[in-house]
């Protein structure tokens, strides 16, 4: 490759948060899909022990979401290390614009989790006063502010395993941001550890919830693409939906970038 055609490798400017939310992924497939098909929720399952719960236990709960990390590039080493080496980074008004959120970290001593366990547990109770329409509001409302509610630190739930690890991982330092399906009539907004682990329902429901809830883009939207080394390039170009024209493929090009 000559100097003419090398991609642009200059970083911008380096703060304790970026301008730009990031998803990596370990797979260049799964980067191509993205490309072509947008970013599709996957129900992703963990923990809450954190939040002290009497009247309901659980091992852990699955919910459909995308996560990005607001991290900024120089310190995206360890998180590439745990995610995997292929990304994109998307402008922060992009996300903001399409609903994303940022993760409220907490731990099972502060006074948010005390308040969020206390609506939780006396769920039953207001229900009981609601109509039916009225309760399931309630009940997905509840279920948002749990979603968006994550442990400062925890285990870790292992996909290939199926079980949380033993070790604790502090979450704090992902500086998570997280997209929500928001076209959920009829679906299911979480999937109990069960359900989880039976492959049959977690692909069906994996489907049903990727129909109508695509998180897409536009190219201007894309800040960064992340391959492993520059002899990708043409590959991960070739793999790029009839969507994307000769121009584009070149504006693309210039967002790759190896570190």
């Amino acid at each position: 490759m000559n100097s003419s055609s090398k991609v642009h490798q200059e970083e911008p400017n380096e703060e304790e948060s970026a301008n730009y939310l990031f998803h990596y992924t370990t797979e260049m497939n799964h980067l191509v899909s993205i490309m072509n098909d947008f970013f599709m929720p996957f129900y992703c399952m963990e923990s809450l022990d954190y939040l002290n719960l009497t009247e309901f236990k659980t091992e852990g709960m699955a919910y459909p979401l995308v996560c990005f990390c607001d991290i900024p590039l120089s310190r995206h080493k360890l998180h590439k290390r745990k995610f995997g080496e292929y990304g994109i980074g998307m402008k922060k008004e992009w996300g903001m614009k399409n609903h994303l959120s940022a993760v409220v970290y907490t731990h099972s001593k502060s006074m948010t989790i005390t308040s969020l366990s206390i609506l939780i547990n006396m769920a039953r109770l207001i229900q009981e006063k609601l109509t039916e329409e009225e309760s399931q509001v309630f009940n997905n409302s509840v279920s948002l502010l749990i979603m968006h509610y994550k442990s400062y630190e925890g285990r870790q739930f292992i996909k290939e395993e199926s079980l949380f690890a033993n070790e604790i991982t502090c979450f704090y330092n992902e500086r998570e941001w997280r997209y929500i399906p928001l076209d959920v009539d009829g679906l299911k907004i979480s999937l109990k550890i069960s359900e989880y682990r039976n492959t049959q329902i977690l692909h069906e429901q994996n489907k049903l919830i990727q129909k109508n809830n695509r998180l897409k883009f536009n190219l201007n939207d894309v800040e960064f693409l992340f391959l492993k080394n520059e002899a990708e390039i043409d590959l991960f170009l070739s793999k790029l939906s009839l969507k994307y024209s000769e121009e584009d493929k070149r504006e693309i090009k210039k967002k790759i970038r190896f570190k």
